[in-house]
């Protein structure tokens, strides 16, 4: 029988289609794809809520914003906190970042915000509810507190973190929970140029009302220019791998201690709690390599406070909070004297002016396997430096 000319066409293109296919797909029968790093742009998926993988004594929710302050939010997630994710305008942005792709959201943008806040404004009020959805996603109803990390002289940081606050404060209202969020963000090197000083004057500018009304807490100030002059020769590719793991480093530490028992005397969640709600914050941590005298300590208490990797020109005779915590091994605790501590705590009140002001004072001794004496000191309910913000406003051409 012959076959009619159409019909033997038909069959010669169904073979052909049937082939094309078969050599389409790999041994299991899938449609092999190109390998692609797929960064949403909406929602991201419904997944179960991680928690931290260690022990803290506040369940932060972290939100980096801009470059900065994903890179910051990066390295919360390196050291174990798992309510993480990063926002930007900018895909670029996103490279180096060790966080999976589905903590990352791309707001709409022409290619990212070109160091203009009002880009950056924009995009986030265009993404509300994909943020809020990644709220959602990423801390669930399992979260105390939210941090956002950005640059104040950024475009998308700077113009996205307002908005963002307010976000922030709705989830937790809407979780139940009492709507705490706090700021993490850095100033820019003098090398930056003067858009970015005007962006960070201006963005000191529409939070300190909040500051100073405790609408949001804690703020931590980080000073690019500070860093600068602390690691001069520190490689390219290391300095802000090596800064950010310090700031968050400290932070982390911290949060860690609070949620430990000592046998000695305690800084606990309660006292955690206070100082992280009494505003601008300013951490120090020193390795103290002498106390063989009861001034060395004290000493190494003084420069604890005098060299930071934090802003510098706060007041801190200011202050309404302090804390100073000491964490040693067991041969040193087994050694060394009393007086020693409460000789350093004497000249941590001293140094603060505390003296008949009612300073919050707190204290903290633990014992670590990890050989050596360390102090971590935070001083909390501090004003933004006058002469930093007129640097700002000078670098910027508005102040002459």
């Amino acid at each position: 029988m012959k076959l009619h000319s159409s019909v033997y066409l038909f069959l010669l293109v169904f073979i052909n289609v049937i082939s094309f296919m078969k050599a389409s797909l790999s041994d299991t029968g899938i449609v092999d794809l190109p390998k692609l790093d797929y960064v949403s742009r909406g929602a991201n998926q419904l997944r179960t809520v991680k928690p931290d993988e260690k022990q803290v004594a506040v369940k932060f929710g972290i939100i980096g914003t801009g470059q900065a302050g994903g890179q910051i939010a990066d390295t919360f997630y390196q050291k174990g906190y798992r309510r993480v994710f990063v926002i930007n305008t900018n895909t670029q942005d996103f490279l180096g970042l060790k966080l999976p792709n589905d903590y990352k959201l791309v707001m709409p943008s022409e290619g990212g915000s070109g160091k203009n806040p009002s880009m950056g404004n924009d995009a986030i009020k265009n993404s509300k509810e994909e943020v809020i959805n990644y709220m959602k996603n990423t801390f669930g109803d399992d979260v105390e507190h939210i941090l956002i990390c950005t640059s104040a002289g950024g475009g998308t940081g700077s113009g996205s973190t307002p908005e963002l606050i307010t976000l922030a404060k709705d989830y937790l209202k809407s979780q139940g929970k009492e709507p705490n969020v706090g700021l993490l963000f850095s100033l820019p090197k003098f090398s930056e140029g003067g858009l970015a000083h005007k962006n960070s004057y201006h963005f000191i500018e529409k939070i300190e009302p909040m500051i100073s009304e405790k609408l949001i807490s804690p703020v931590i100030v980080t000073d690019n220019q500070t860093i600068y002059q602390m690691f001069p020769n520190v490689s390219a590719r290391m300095f802000w791998r090596k800064a950010n793991g310090h700031v968050v480093g400290i932070f982390d530490t911290l949060n860690i201690l609070a949620s430990q028992e000592s046998e000695f005397f305690t800084f606990d969640r309660a006292d955690y709690h206070s100082i992280l709600n009494s505003g601008i914050l300013l951490f120090g941590a020193t390795n103290v390599k002498k106390y063989e005298r009861e001034s060395d300590i004290s000493d190494s208490l003084r420069k604890n406070l005098a060299n930071s990797l934090f802003a510098e020109g706060f007041n801190i005779k200011e202050s309404t909070h302090a804390a100073g915590i000491f964490v040693a091994s067991e041969g040193i605790l087994d050694s060394l004297p009393q007086s020693y501590l409460d000789q350093a705590f004497v000249t941590l009140e001293r140094v603060l002016g505390a003296q008949n002001r009612g300073l919050n004072l707190f204290q903290g001794l633990y014992e670590t396997s990890t050989e050596g004496l360390f102090l971590y000191t935070i001083i909390g309910g501090l004003k933004i430096p006058e002469a930093r913000k007129n640097e700002l406003a000078t670098k910027a051409g508005l102040m002459q």
